[in-house]
C-alpha cells in the first residue's frame, strides 16, 4: 500500500454494485406503433403498452363494446405477446375500442388501464348499373353508372387495359362499334388514404351484323395456278363464312372472331369475275370481293444470257467510244485546217507571201519605191509551157535567163 501524505488529496474505488429500485406504476400507455397512417383494409396494426412503474405490471389486452344498453363489454385477446397485440389483415369489421390492462403486484388496489380507437378505411359494395355482361347493338349507344360504400369521400374513374378513359361514375359510350367491346373496369379511390382502391369489372357485348376483311383484295395469279385466300369476319352472334368459288375450305373461330381459308384453281371464269367471300349471322350478312388478275410471265433468263447480253452491251459502248474518238478527232483536223487557211490568207493580204511561182527583182533602190515605175517583161510563154528555153544550138539556158527582167524608165 502507498504511504499516505498529510495535505494530499486520495480517491478510492469501490466495487460496482447493482441497485434495484422499485416503485409503483400509476398509469399505462396504450399507442399504435405501425402503420404511421390512415389504418386500411388488409394493412398489418401494432398495439404496444406501457406502464410507467418498475417493474412493469402484467399487460392483458381486450376488445371493448358497447351493449344495447350503451354500457361496456371487454372480450379477452387470447395469444398477445404483451407488451405487443398485432392484428393482421385488419378488415372493417376490427374497427374499434382496444383497451389494455396492467396488474402491479406491488400496488393491486389500483387499477390501471388505456384505451386506443381504430378506424378501419374501407371501399364496399362496388357495383355497375346494368350488371356484367351488358349488350348493346352496333351502332348504338349505353351508358353505365358505377356505384360504392366507402369509409372517406371516393372518387370513381374507368379503365381498359390498363389505362383510364374516362372520370366520373358513368361510362358513357356512343356510335358503338366491335372494336369498343370487352372488359371495361370501375376503379374506386379514396384519395385522403393512400394505396387504399377497389374496382369491379364488366363485360360489354356489341351484337349486329358481320364485318368482313380479307388480306389481299387484289392478287395477280397465273391461269391453271392454285392460290390460297383467306377471309376473316367478326359478329355477334358469330358468323358462318361461304365462298362462291368451289374449293378447298377450312375455318378457324376463336369467340366471335371466324377465319376462313379457301384453296381454289385459277380458271377463265375466275379471272373474270373474281371471288367473293360472304358472312351471315342473324341480324345480317357481308361480303367482300377479291380480285384476281392474270400476271405476265417475263422470258426466264439464265446466268450466261445475262453474261452474253453485258458482253455485248460492253462491246456496242466501246464501239460508241471508239467513233466518238473519231469524230472528235476529225473536228480538230477541220478546225486546225481552217485556223491555218486564216493565217495564209492573212498573210497573203500583207503581202508577206509571194503569189505565183516566178520571183520579182528590183533594181532600183529600195528608197526609191515609191517614186518609180516599174515595168515587168514576161516572156510569150508561161513558165508551164515552155520549161527551159532552148538556146541558138538548142543547148539549154541557165536559170538566170529564164527569169523576169524589169527595167526602171525613170532612169
Amino acid at each position: 500500500a502507498l504511504p499516505i501524505l498529510p495535505g494530499a488529496d486520495h480517491m478510492m474505488e469501490s466495487e460496482f454494485v447493482n441497485i434495484t429500485v422499485i416503485y409503483l406504476s400509476e398509469k399505462l400507455s396504450l399507442v399504435m406503433n405501425s402503420p404511421p397512417q390512415e389504418v386500411k383494409e388488409g394493412d398489418t396494426v401494432t398495439l404496444m403498452c406501457i406502464g410507467d412503474g418498475s417493474p412493469a405490471p402484467e399487460i392483458t389486452f381486450h376488445r371493448v363494446w358497447l351493449s344495447k344498453d350503451g354500457e361496456e363489454d371487454e372480450d379477452d385477446i387470447p395469444d398477445t405477446t404483451p407488451p405487443y397485440l398485432v392484428l393482421e389483415d385488419v378488415q372493417k369489421a376490427d374497427s374499434g375500442r382496444y383497451r389494455c390492462r396492467g396488474f402491479d403486484v406491488n400496488n393491486p388496489e389500483v387499477e390501471l388501464k388505456d384505451d386506443i380507437d381504430i378506424s378501419v378505411n374501407y371501399i364496399e359494395h362496388v357495383q355497375t348499373s346494368p350488371e356484367s355482361p351488358v349488350e348493346v347493338m352496333l351502332g348504338g349507344d349505353v351508358v353505365i353508372e358505377c356505384s360504392a360504400s366507402a369509409s372517406m369521400p371516393a372518387e370513381f374513374s374507368w379503365k381498359r387495359k390498363g389505362k383510364v378513359i374516362m372520370l366520373g361514375r358513368e361510362l358513357s359510350l356512343n356510335n358503338v362499334t366491335y372494336e369498343m367491346g370487352g372488359r371495361y373496369g370501375c376503379v374506386v379511390t379514396v384519395p385522403d388514404v393512400p394505396h387504399l382502391t377497389s374496382s369491379k369489372g364488366i363485360n360489354i357485348t356489341v351484337k349486329g351484323k358481320p364485318e368482313v376483311e380479307v388480306k389481299q383484295w387484289h392478287l395477280q395469279v397465273q391461269e391453271n395456278e392454285m392460290v390460297n385466300l383467306t377471309c376473316e369476319a367478326f359478329g355477334h352472334p358469330s358468323p358462318v363464312i361461304t365462298w362462291d368459288a368451289d374449293g378447298v375450305v377450312t375455318h378457324n373461330q376463336e369467340r366471335h372472331r371466324v377465319c376462313s381459308h379457301l384453296t381454289v384453281l385459277v380458271t377463265p371464269e375466275l379471272l373474270r369475275s373474281g371471288v367473293t367471300c360472304n358472312a351471315t349471322n342473324s341480324l345480317g350478312s357481308s361480303d367482300q370481293s377479291i380480285r384476281l388478275e392474270a400476271r405476265i410471265l417475263l422470258p426466264v433468263t439464265t446466268a450466261a444470257t445475262v453474261t452474253q447480253t453485258v458482253e455485248t452491251i460492253r462491246k456496242e459502248m466501246k464501239k460508241a467510244d471508239s467513233k466518238g474518238v473519231i469524230i472528235v478527232v476529225i473536228i480538230i483536223c477541220i478546225l486546225l485546217l481552217a485556223i491555218l487557211g486564216a493565217v495564209l490568207y492573212f498573210l497573203y493580204k500583207k503581202g508577206k507571201i509571194a503569189c505565183g511561182r516566178s520571183g520579182k527583182q528590183n533594181i532600183t533602190n529600195p528608197d526609191d519605191q515609191k517614186d518609180n515605175i516599174v515595168v515587168e517583161m514576161k516572156a510569150d510563154k508561161l513558165p508551164e509551157e515552155t520549161e527551159l528555153l532552148q538556146g541558138p544550138n538548142g543547148e539549154k539556158r541557165p536559170s538566170s535567163d529564164q527569169e523576169e527582167r524589169y527595167i526602171d524608165l525613170k532612169n
